[in-house]
């Protein structure tokens, strides 16, 4: 296990050069109308407009494999399959990349609505959809407090000893500890306000990703 998982790190951190001779695929380089792509984006035209203005370089176009490569990491967290590598490469409509947000963005819906659905028919009983903290059991309530995504939650436990919030806006106790939160969080400021209130409704906040948890509340 330890193997594959290192093969996969060094699949990743070498990124375009290894995978696309794995896929057997070879480029000819930027689209030709890199111009016109780059045009199409009001947020690009403001970016790039700023780079242009204080004088500071940026990098060429992504190429298809650079691009299908970020854009399956970014959206699924995984890499694309060698098939569909090779059909993305082998596409030679000017609108491909757009066609490819779309799908990978429908996919990931219609994921999320076939787990929903299950929920739904097999778990009703224990599936609630709310906005606001919900006590869930007598002395547990959940919300959701932010963090990497809008869903990131915490459950507030009242105990013998006192309550203990565990909060997924903070992945390390660092976190906790600094009310800072973790880099890639999409409010920051929400969820300082979080970890701030935590820190003073709780007896104890768990971060609940830190790895010390495990030494740290051995029974």
């Amino acid at each position: 296990m330890r193997s594959i998982v290192l093969l996969i790190s060094v699949l990743v951190l070498l990124g375009g050069p290894l995978w696309q001779a794995l896929a057997g695929v070879h480029e000819a380089g930027p689209p030709d109308d890199s111009e016109k792509r780059r045009e199409q984006s009001l947020i690009d035209d403001h970016i790039f407009g700023k780079m242009e203005a204080d004088g500071i370089p940026h990098a060429g176009p992504a190429t298809d494999v650079e691009f299908m490569r970020r854009l399956y990491l970014d959206l699924w967290g995984q890499i694309a399959s060698v098939n569909a590598i090779q059909r993305f490469v082998a596409d030679t409509d000017s609108n491909n990349r757009n066609r490819l947000i779309d799908q990978l963005l429908g996919l990931d819906y219609l994921r999320l609505r076939q787990v929903v659905l299950d929920l739904k028919q097999n778990h009703e009983d224990r599936l609630t959809l709310t906005d606001k903290p919900v006590e869930v059991r007598p002395g547990i309530v959940f919300e959701t407090t932010g963090g990497h995504h809008p869903g990131s939650g915490a459950v507030r436990v009242q105990t013998a000893d006192g309550v203990i919030g565990i909060l997924e806006t903070a992945f390390l106790q660092r976190n906790v500890d600094e009310v800072r939160p973790v880099g890639v969080a999409e409010n920051v400021a929400a969820c300082r306000q979080a970890i701030r209130r935590y820190k003073e409704e709780c007896d104890v906040v768990v971060a609940i990703h830190d790895p010390s948890n495990a030494e740290r509340f051995m029974c």
